[in-house]
């Protein structure tokens, strides 16, 4: 089993996908019927219909298929090789070849679920927060009174003790 390490992002809200590797610095595109890893720059490969991309979420598995063309499906055999046909032109039984599952290394089912289940303290335990020291007797108070213009709106006045 191979995995790569590909970076998927969305292209505003439209659910539109690139998928760039970071190693390489390419965006995944089509050319023609092939896939292929083309340098370009966000901006470009923004502008680039063949660098689009929509998710389906089938069986528990992504699937991801090219924006102006619905048939072109990112997809790979057995021994790796890109499946170029588009997915309506194939039998059933080579459709698995299109579906993906995203792997988080660092994350941990376990402890997530533990944490959901309230015994053990947040991802991150922050230090606590220092209160500020009581002010000295003779230090300058804030007016009272709150706004000091409230512009046609007249209201009760109230002293500094709240009454």
């Amino acid at each position: 089993m191979s995995t790569a390490n590909l970076t998927i992002s969305t292209r505003g809200f439209n659910l539109e996908l690139l998928i760039h590797s970071p190693v390489q610095d390419m965006y995944l595109c089509f050319k023609r019927e092939r896939l292929v890893g083309r340098r370009l720059t966000r901006f470009q490969a923004e502008k680039q219909p063949n660098c689009l991309f929509k998710e389906e979420f089938v069986d528990g598995y992504n699937r991801y298929h090219l924006v102006k063309n619905e048939d072109r499906y990112i997809g790979f055999n057995r021994r790796g090789l890109q499946l170029r046909r588009g997915k309506s032109r194939m039998n059933e039984r080579h459709h698995k070849c299109f579906s993906f599952m995203k792997e988080a290394h660092d994350f941990d089912i376990n402890r997530h679920n533990t944490m959901l289940a309230g015994d053990l303290p947040k991802w991150r335990s922050y230090p606590q927060r220092r209160l500020r020291p009581p002010p000295s007797p003779n230090a300058i108070k804030p007016p009272c009174h709150g706004v000091r213009h409230h512009h046609g709106r007249h209201q009760r006045r109230r002293n500094c003790d709240g009454t």
